[in-house]
């Protein structure tokens, strides 16, 4: 079922203060790398559950890859609430990309704010299947949630094409991030940089990513070309590759292949 407008309304702060006023109310959340979805049961109210209202939002956004019945994307964060809690699971792989962080951050943020203006404290119940993180933690704790949350920051990266509902990060900010999750600074040899180019095919397909990578990385499609015609990937590299001399670069490996 695809959700309704009027139940995106809210951000998780504007969610507990309506709560407090009102019944308690399911409230869901979706991260994915490109945004973040909130949604407060407002209308239809029914007896689904929490993972139905999660599956429904998921499905919403991608309309042309739906997922089975109760099926969530192992690589977004989901998130569910009745008003005074957080429960959150997190990827099943314990890794966030630099944006998913961000946008966990803020929504701590947001419950921060709540805390102190209304003297309380929120509980924060986080699952996640890898069984490196949150075994042990003080739910009560956001800065102590919040740096264990920063250790699970990860360079690797799926995208999905998405219809945007929800809550993105400013263009800055996108940027910023984008060179992070594509960092050259421990490409070492070729298959390093095929990784890397791997990753950014990703964003250069990408319907709302591609435009802002085409102005990060103009080259790209030379860069391709030149690495498709490469066929000694166990070569280490002489010096260290970027953004600006990684044709030059390449090419250097591309004249030993004709040789």
């Amino acid at each position: 079922m695809k959700v309704d407008n009027e139940c995106l309304k809210y951000n998780v702060y504007e969610y507990f203060n309506f709560c407090k006023e009102n019944d308690k109310r399911r409230g869901v959340g979706v991260i994915t790398d490109k945004q973040s979805i909130f949604y407060t049961e407002l209308v239809n109210i029914d007896l689904s559950n929490h993972e139905w209202l999660a599956m429904d939002v998921e499905n919403s956004i991608h309309e042309k890859n739906p997922k089975g019945y109760l099926t969530l994307r192992s690589e977004n964060i989901h998130y569910f609430s009745l008003g005074k809690e957080l429960i959150i699971d997190l990827p099943n792989n314990g890794d966030l990309t630099m944006s998913q962080f961000n946008f966990l951050l803020d929504i701590f943020n947001q419950v921060k704010k709540y805390n102190e203006e209304n003297n309380t404290k929120t509980n924060i119940l986080i699952g996640c299947a890898d069984d490196n993180h949150f075994r042990i933690y003080d739910a009560f704790n956001i800065d102590e949630i919040i740096k264990e949350l920063k250790e699970m920051i990860t360079k690797d990266i799926i995208i999905e094409e998405e219809i945007i509902i929800g809550k993105t990060l400013d263009y800055n900010k996108q940027k910023e991030n984008m060179l992070f999750q594509l960092n050259l600074d421990n490409c070492n040899n070729l298959y390093d940089i095929a990784k890397f180019i791997k990753k950014c095919y990703m964003y250069y397909e990408d319907s709302y990513y591609g435009e802002l990578f085409d102005s990060i990385f103009p080259d790209f499609l030379e860069v391709f070309d030149i690495f498709s015609n490469i066929d000694d990937l166990n070569q280490e590299l002489t010096n260290k590759i970027t953004y600006k001399n990684i044709l030059e670069e390449l090419s250097k490996y591309l004249k030993k292949n004709v040789k």
